[in-house]
Parts: structure tokens; sequence; C-alpha cells
């Protein structure tokens, strides 16, 4: 296919979204939703007048080519009969994983974990057995939740199956940049700030994001930018963060916005890009109001998507801005919304340890959390120690439960030297003690001790 095809199917699938698609986004009737062979095969509304719309089109534009919709298939099987030669068995299997991907990815942006693995289970390998691109584009969602909920071994399993299914493929947005994400996001937890801007910046090496697809651009755009703000508070990092957050700036610029969601994503790049440069300039707090309102209306455009998760995460950025400038109740409210998203629903732990720890350091009580909300009554001005009769048992110090709380949040010795101003030496020598206090081997099993045992 031509160049100039390629455009031209392109607008006509924007023109579709625009047209079809946006409208009945999260509007749609009770009727306009159902199911066609089981409850994992779905079909909306907007699903059929868009592929009504993008048929026509293809008509129009490509004279005498065969169009064969899949709901126009669905209601009309005789259809088929138009695709000389092809496996209709394969169609179908085909058709399958893409329902159970997009489910998958769904469901996850929806905070509704559980349910995405239990789709992700019940699919079964053998339907993606001859699919591997599919099989790995569902290996990086289950490896992104897995990740998130401080399961690292399970997130670096599902990275290394994932990129191995996709050795020796052409190089595709809508695979390559969500691995991406997810690798950039492991080495985070298990090799430290420095390592992770490698991998963030070995992921965009080599694509040219902004003449690619803004739906797999823009979290990454986002997620990198985040990380920037953290390898900006460490000295030896603030090079490599000023020289990728100034590439992310000229993807973003480049970058088209569709749709709520990826508004949000760049919402998110924006709020992070200024508190980068502030924090490069020296000027966060001089700024802090307007970094704590940037991180706000990302927080509250993710909120209208209804994704919990980045919601949680440009709430905890915003209270950490609120401190800077002195606004300690508002930081509390945040704060506490953040832990009621990250907390039992998502089971988001690493997330509620860093909450849990601007808390603390803040004296902020957390325990209306649970409650819901910006508004959860606490007593903001009470001390917050969460787990200190616990920590206390154990022989664990105010400082050491610091540390432990940074240790559950995958950060490595460097790191925490950096969040606590300390030095490496004294981070080692904390992390050292923690493990023998709790009998732990590792820091993984400290970590996962101290949440079993609400410590943190």
């Amino acid at each position: 296919m031509r160049t100039a095809d390629v455009q031209t199917v392109a607008a006509l699938l924007r023109d579709a979204a625009r047209d079809k698609i946006m409208p009945l986004f999260r509007n749609l009737a009770a009727g306009e939703v159902r199911a066609k062979t089981g409850p994992l095969d779905l079909v909306t509304a907007a699903d059929e007048a868009a592929e009504q719309q993008i048929t026509a089109g293809l008509r129009r534009e490509f004279p005498g080519c065969v169009v064969v919709g899949e709901e126009a298939a669905s209601a009309n099987p005789e259809l088929l009969k138009g695709l000389a030669g092809a496996d209709q068995a394969s169609l179908a299997r085909t058709s399958r994983s893409l329902l159970i991907i997009n489910q998958v990815e769904s469901l996850f942006a929806l905070g509704r974990w559980d349910e995405a693995l239990a789709v992700a289970g019940d699919a079964g390998d053998f339907v993606f057995a001859s699919l591997p691109l599919h099989r790995s584009m569902l290996k990086v969602w289950t490896g992104r939740i897995a990740l998130a909920r401080g399961e690292v071994a399970g997130a670096a399993d599902a990275a290394a199956t994932a990129a191995e299914l996709l050795r020796g493929s052409p190089q595709e947005d809508q695979h390559q940049l969500p691995l991406g994400l997810l690798e950039t996001g492991l080495r985070l937890a298990t090799a430290g700030t420095a390592a992770a801007l490698a991998a963030a910046a070995e992921a965009i090496e080599g694509y040219e994001l902004s003449g690619g697809s803004p739906r797999y651009a823009w979290p990454l755009v986002a997620e990198v930018a985040s990380l920037c703000v953290v390898a900006a508070r460490d000295e030896r990092l603030r090079s490599a963060a000023d020289a990728l957050g100034g590439r992310l700036r000229t993807i973003a610029e480049k970058l088209e916005t569709f749709g709520p969601a990826q508004q949000a994503a760049r919402l998110t790049f924006a709020a992070a890009d200024a508190q980068l440069a502030a924090l490069l300039s020296g000027t966060a707090v001089s700024v802090s109001v307007e970094l704590r309102d940037g991180w706000d209306e990302a927080a509250g455009a993710w909120e209208a998507v209804s994704e919990p998760y980045p919601r949680a995460q440009a709430l905890l950025r915003a209270a950490d801005a609120a401190l800077a400038g002195g606004d300690r109740d508002g930081a509390a409210d945040r704060l506490r919304c953040a832990a009621a998203l990250a907390g039992p629903g998502l089971g988001a732990e690493p997330l509620a340890g860093q909450i849990a720890l601007v808390a603390r350091r803040a004296r902020i009580m957390l325990s209306g959390a649970a409650s819901g909300g910006a508004g959860a009554s606490g007593g903001a001005g009470a001390s917050s120690d969460a787990g200190a009769s616990g920590g206390a048992g154990f022989g664990l110090t105010s400082r050491e439960r610091e540390v432990l709380a940074l240790v559950a949040a995958g950060r490595s010795n460097r790191d925490i030297a950096n969040e606590l101003f300390i030095s490496p030496k004294t981070a080692s020598v904390h992390v050292s003690n923690i493990l023998g206090k709790l009998g732990a081997a590792s820091r993984g099993e400290a970590a996962a001790k101290a949440h079993a045992l609400r410590l943190l």
C-alpha cells in the first residue's frame, strides 16, 4: 500500500472516530450495548455506526475493493465469501483475540484489575497460539497490573515473554511502545532511576513518535516525563533528565490529541514538564501553586474518564506541590483521596506506600482514606504513624519505617538516599537492619512482609 493510501485510510478512521465514536463515548444507552455470540463478544451502536461510515468511505476512495467489516459479517456471514481463500477460522480467532485485548485494556484503565486478569486468564493461550503479536499485547497489560501491584517477578516474566514474542516483528507503535512503558517501570522498580532513564531513552530511540499513533505515544510520553521529575531530584541525573525531557517536549508539540483519555495524558505530561523545568531552575517552591494546579487539572481529567490509578498518581504529585507551598490542609485532602483510590480496590501497593510516606513526613493522618476521597475526616494535624504499633513490635525505628516504605515502592539504595537526604551507605545500613529485624532474605520479601503485617 502506498503512503498516500495509508494517509487516506487514516483520514477515514479519524473521521469515523470524530463523527461516530466520540459523540457516544460514555454516552451509550442501555440498549446500545449488546452481546453477539457470548459475554466476551460485545458490540455497541458506536461500533456499528463507525464501521458503516468507514466501509462507505473505503468503497468511495478505492472503487472495486472488497470491504468486509466485523459487524457486517456477523449480521450476514455470506459476506465472508467475498474474501477469496480467506481462512474463516483464522479470522474468527483474530477477531476474538482483539476483543479480549480491548476488554483487558479497558478494564485496566477503569481500575477493574481483578476482572482484567480473569478475562486474560479465561482466554487461555490457545486463543493466541498462532497470534504472537496479540499474545504479546495481552502479556504487556497483565504485566502492567503486576508491576502496579508490586509483583515484580510476575511483571518481569510478562515483559520477557512479550519481548520474545515481538522478536523479529516489525517496529509498530501498538506493540513496542506499551512494552517500552512496562520495561521502563520495571527497571525503576528493580534497578533504580538511572536504569529507568536508560530504558526510557531506549524505548523512544528510533521511533518517530510524533508521526505515529497518539493512542500509544501519549501514555509513554506522560510516564517518562514523570520519571524525569524523579530523576531531576538527583544532582547526578539532572543532565540526563533535562535531555530526555527536551526530547519529550519536541514529541509532545507534534502529537495530536484525540479524545478525553489522550487529553488527560497530555495534561499529565504538561504538569510533569512544568515540574521538571521548576526543579531544574530551582523555582519549584516559588511556583508551587501553579504546579499544584497543573497536577489538579490532570487529576480532574483522569477522574472524568474514570481512570483511578493515574488519578491517584496525579493527586499524590499535587499534594507534594501543595506541601511545598505550605498548603498542608489541601495536601491532606489530596493524599486521603489518593490513598483511597490506590488502596484495597486496586491493590497498588507501591503507590500506596509512596502516599503513606509523604503523609508520614507531613504528619498527616490517612485513617479517613478508606471511607473515600478528598473530604475524608481524619485530623490533618495528627501524627500519621500508620503501622507504628506493628513496626514497634519488630523494633523498627521511625527512620527505618520510612526506608521500608521506599523499599516497598521499589526504590534502590541510591534512590532512598536522595529521597531522605542521607548517604547511600547509610541507606544500605538501614536496609540491612530492616531485613534482619523482619527476618527477610531479600528486599522483595521485606516488602511483602511489610504489606502483610500492615507496617506501612
